[in-house]
C-alpha cells in the first residue's frame, strides 16, 4: 500500500469572535504595487573614531603611574637593603624616562 506524503498540521481556525494571531515578527517582505518602486533600507551607520583628543586623557595618569610605581619600586628595594635614597631615586628616574617614552609612543 504506498502512502502518501504528509501534509503539516494546520492552525486550527479561530472561533467567531476571536482574532487570527499576529504574524510573527520579521515575516515576509511587503510587497510593492504593481508599477511602484521601493527603495532599500540605507545600510546602518558605521561606528565613529573616537575624537581627536580622546587618546589625550590617559596621558598624565599613564606619567604620572609609571614616575609613581618606580618611587614606590625604589623605597621599598631601598628598604629591603637599607640603602636611603639610592634605589628610590634610580627607579623613580627610570620610571620617568620609561613613562615619557610610552606617552611619545602614544602621541605619535
Amino acid at each position: 500500500m504506498a502512502s502518501s506524503p504528509e501534509k503539516p498540521p494546520q492552525p486550527p481556525a479561530p472561533r467567531p469572535g476571536q482574532q487570527r494571531p499576529a504574524p510573527a515578527p520579521g515575516g515576509p517582505p511587503r510587497r510593492a504595487a504593481p508599477g511602484h518602486a521601493t527603495t532599500p533600507e540605507p545600510p546602518p551607520n558605521p561606528p565613529s573614531a573616537p575624537p581627536p583628543g580622546i587618546g589625550l586623557i590617559g596621558v598624565g595618569a599613564i606619567l604620572a603611574s609609571m614616575v609613581l610605581s618606580g618611587f614606590l619600586l625604589g623605597y621599598w628595594t631601598d628598604a629591603w637593603l637599607d640603602t636611603r635614597p639610592l634605589f628610590m631615586l634610580i627607579f623613580a628616574g627610570l620610571g620617568l624616562i620609561g613613562g615619557i617614552l610610552k606617552v611619545h609612543k602614544l602621541l605619535t
